[in-house]
């Protein structure tokens, strides 16, 4: 065989024997490849173990001596998925790799859950020391971090990649985002064998209403303006240090129908390991701010500042409101304290309301100077039934006017306390004013003191209000009608936006008193009538008002006993007065002017009782009462009415104008109208108001015999009236007397008649009065000093001395204010005269021996009493002059 057959063979062997050789190579490789997927499977769950991330779900896709893909990859955190990769690719060479390290690790398609990884602690075991190889490059392509809320998911595109540093574990990170379509930017380094690192995420244009869209959906907040934010993080064993953030807006935009705001600020803050922020410090300056009640005339600063997020301080000033009430909020300062479920402001404020701040209450009303509240609040917030409260302090001098009013507080103090929650609320206030002055034309107050406590609490929607204020040393004027000097009280308060008073059966309003007070004043002047010394004790309950007490009137001996009702229950608003005036002795001549000016000029004495009651609805008063009288006496100076010895009972069907039962009677022991005299008598009258009495009748003896009038109309303040006597069986002899100012005529005469009568400016009219004697009844009339009457003539002197009559005629008549009155009489001497004839006179002459001469059979008489001042007759007895004419 030649050479190159040798040759050939030797080649076939070798071929044969490389074949065997790659035979085994692969059938080593394939069993390599199906005994090393165990392996790396194994590897990269240990590994992902030992940071606190269970791999539970991978498929290895290839393995290769440089490249190595994976796919479809769960990992779970605390049960919960919270990434999953689509594909990872390991690029590396066997030399390399043999010296533990992996050129590029490239994750696509990587979803990030977020919320899955909050209770996260990633860890590095000291057993298991830093990862069994080094990756020169790591990158996270094409994924995204989800975010989900109630309403939507949102996810966040995100790029990252991490470039080993020379010969080291440290990496550079370098990644970014696009969230809500704004972009960021992430740049740092991390130990990757230490676990610490530090690195700067950056963010512009961030849309704030994404995150609120997010989270706080429901609230219907609109942030149209973007922001600038900046955290940087630092990690210490794979475990957060500390994370400082940082963002500001230029200008900040923000809705929450029906208000508007816009605003600049700054946020910084320090997260902790514990993520609990502290070293937090917000600035934010806020523009305008309008709502349909609130608004700011100029931007003010709030600022926030802490040391932990526990205890927050907060701070703004200089805030001037618009609405809801023109005020400057001084300041606002306290600590915003921060809990695991509910948060709480807890502060100091100061708000000046300006002099014009009542103005918007009432455009007439204006105060003098600024008014500054100062107080506390407590606020929570979330609000939901956590308990608020918030504290007013005023303290100042202070006037207010109004068109129709001025008022003054030489110091007004005012403490208010109001704390509740959402269902209801508990408000208690405080007010003290010393040296007040108020005028206006219905109230008039001054005098030292007044002060208030109150409180009132509000639940669902009803109400209930309690308290009382306290008066002291005050003098007030009501309605031009009411005046009270020196007035001290407690007058209790409540009242009731509820029904908690339930009816009993029988249909009747059941009250009970609650509150208890008294008052005291030492004058009280009521449209005239002056009560001295008026003490009390007031009861107040849900729907009812309660006083009793005393007083005295301006006439000292006289006093009242009291009890007053004020029933306010749902529908009605009535109240009653009783009262008493106990029996009471008046001396001789007890004035009544200082009780009531209308009674100026009367004067009083004797035994005066009364009992009433009072009604009212409204401003509709009705009520009865009655006055009884005992040897009482009553003087009319300006009427000249004196009335003594009266006796009776007066009532009153309508007490508050005077208005009596009619036919009221009453004994009088004698009566004098204006000097003339009445005796033993008895008056049935109708009071007609507090000025004006209808005598409907009179019967009173005069002058041995009896007179009657009525339908007399006298007016407690007028000299005018009229009336007519019907005069029956005067004393003839008597009225004779009375004229002449002397006891000088006896007899059984007795005449009767009609005087029309009048009183008119003080003075008695007589319009032609007539008195006769009564006809067919004979009688006698002695004159003994008859000089006084028969005006010098013999005849007359001696015939009146004892003169038997057939009839007696009087007439009165009154000129001017003079009264004339004419008698006649007719008859004839009981005896013959001691007369005789004197030839040179030619007239009727005594006899000088005493002899009885001249028998009169008939004779007419008339005495003529002319230009009587019947004032000075009827008061001083004075004398009056006769003229007489003899017929025969």
């Amino acid at each position: 065989m030649d050479k190159s057959s040798g040759e050939k063979k030797r080649l076939t062997g070798v071929q044969k024997s490389l074949a065997v050789a790659i035979g085994f190579l692969i059938i080593t490789f394939i069993t390599f490849l199906f005994a090393i997927r165990p392996l790396v499977r194994s590897k990269i769950m240990s590994a992902f173990s030992q940071y606190g991330l269970e791999v539970q779900k991978l498929s290895i896709r290839h393995i290769g001596l440089s490249k190595l893909d994976l796919q479809d990859i769960v990992i779970e955190a605390s049960a919960k998925p919270a990434i999953a990769i689509a594909t990872v690719s390991l690029d590396y060479s066997p030399f390399r790799l043999l010296k533990g390290r992996v050129d590029r690790v490239m994750i696509s398609g990587a979803k990030i859950i977020p919320e899955n990884l909050t209770n996260l602690e990633l860890r590095n075991s000291p057993e298991s020391g830093p990862p069994g190889f080094a990756v020169n490059r790591l990158q996270l392509l094409s994924s995204e971090i989800e975010l989900a809320s109630a309403d939507e998911t949102i996810f966040i595109p995100l790029d990252v990649e991490l470039l080993r540093q020379a010969d080291s574990h440290r990496y550079k990170i370098t990644a970014t985002g696009l969230p809500f379509g704004r972009p960021w930017q992430c740049n740092g380094i991390i130990d990757a064998a230490s676990g610490d690192g530090r690195f700067t995420i950056e963010a512009r244009y961030l849309r704030l209403q994404n995150l609120l869209d997010l989270f706080l959906a429901s609230a219907g907040i609109l942030v149209p303006s973007p922001a600038e934010a900046t955290l940087e993080v630092e990690l210490k064993q794979w475990q957060l240090y500390y994370a400082d953030v940082a963002a500001n807006a230029t200008m900040f935009d923000i809705v929450a129908p029906p208000y508007a705001a816009r605003a600049s600020w700054r946020f910084k803050c320090r997260i902790p390991s514990s993520l609990r922020p502290e070293a937090l410090d917000v600035e934010a300056t806020l523009h305008s701010l309008t709502g349909p009640d609130l608004e700011i005339s100029q931007p003010f600063i709030v600022k926030i500042a802490g040391g932990s997020a526990d205890s927050l301080a907060f701070h703004t000033e200089g805030v001037n409101l618009q609405k809801p009430i023109p005020a400057t909020i001084r300041e606002i300062a306290g600590i915003i304290s921060i809990g695991e479920t509910a948060s709480e402001f807890t502060g100091s404020y100061a708000i000046e309301l300006p002099p014009g701040i009542l103005t918007s209450i009432q455009p007439s009303l204006r105060a003098d100077a600024p008014v500054l509240v100062t107080g506390d609040l407590t606020f929570p917030f979330p609000p939901r039934d956590s308990q608020w409260t918030l504290k007013g302090d005023i303290s100042q001098q202070l006037a207010v006017t109004g068109d129709r009013f001025t008022s003054s507080l030489n110091q007004l103090t005012i403490a208010c306390a109001i704390e509740g929650n959402s269902s209801r609320t508990s408000s208690r206030l405080r007010l003290n004013t010393n040296g007040i002055r108020l005028s206006m034309p219905d109230l008039s107050l001054e005098g030292r003191r007044i002060r208030m406590n109150a409180t009132m609490n509000t639940e669902n929607e009803g109400w209930r209000a309690s308290g009382n204020v306290r008066v002291e040393g005050i003098d007030a004027g009501i309605g031009g009608q009411v005046s009270i000097k020196n007035l001290s009280a407690v007058i209790p308060l409540q009242m009731s936006g509820t029904e908690d008073i339930v009816p009993p059966k029988n249909g009747k309003q059941q009250n009970r008193i609650t509150q208890t007070g008294n008052f005291s004043a030492d004058e009280v002047d009521i449209a005239g009538l002056v009560l001295k010394k008026l003490t009390g004790e007031l009861g107040v309950g849900p729907s009812i008002m309660l006083a009793d007490g005393e007083a005295e009137f301006a006439v000292k001996e006289l006093s009242i006993k009291y009890s007053a009702t004020r029933d306010v229950s749902p529908g009605l608003d009535t109240y009653s007065l009783n009262f008493e005036i106990p029996t009471s002795q008046l001396p001789e001549a007890t004035s009544l002017g200082s009780l009531h000016p209308s009674l100026k000029g009367i004067k009083i004495s004797g035994a005066v009782s009364g009992t009433g009651e009072l009604q009212g609805v409204g401003d509709i008063v009705t009520g009865t009462g009655q006055i009884q009288l005992a040897d009482f006496r009553l003087e009319i100076k300006e009427s000249g009415i004196l009335l003594g010895g009266i006796d009776g009972i007066i009532r009153f069907r309508n007490l508050p104008v005077m208005l009596s039962e009619p036919g009221q009677e009453i004994t009088v022991r004698e009566l004098d109208v204006q000097g003339l005299q009445f005796r033993d008598g008895r008056l049935v009258f109708t009071s007609e108001g507090p000025n004006s009495i209808l005598v409907e009748r009179g019967e009173f003896r005069l002058l041995g015999g009896k007179v009657f009038f009525g339908g007399v109309r006298v007016g407690t303040n007028s000299k005018d009236f009229s009336t007519v006597l019907y005069c029956d069986r005067i004393d003839f002899g008597r009225l004779l007397n009375v004229l002449v100012g002397e006891t000088i005529a006896s007899g059984d005469a007795e005449i009767n008649g009609v005087i029309p009568l009048k009183f008119s400016g003080g003075d008695i009219l007589f319009d032609e009065g007539f008195l006769y004697s009564s006809p067919g009844i004979q009688g006698s009339l002695q004159i003994q000093d008859a000089s006084l009457i028969s005006g010098g003539m013999v005849l007359v002197e001696e015939a009146v001395r004892d003169f038997s009559y057939e009839w007696v005629r009087v007439k009165l008549n009154t000129r001017k204010d003079r009264l004339d009155m004419n008698i006649v009489l007719k008859g004839v001497p009981a005896a013959k005269l001691p007369l005789e004839y004197d030839g040179k006179k030619k007239d009727l002459v005594r006899s000088k021996t005493g002899k009885r001469m001249v028998d009169l059979k008939g004779l007419t008489l008339e005495l003529k009493f002319l230009d009587i001042d019947l004032k000075r007759l009827l008061k001083e007895g004075a004398r009056v002059k006769v003229m007489t004419n003899k017929k025969q």
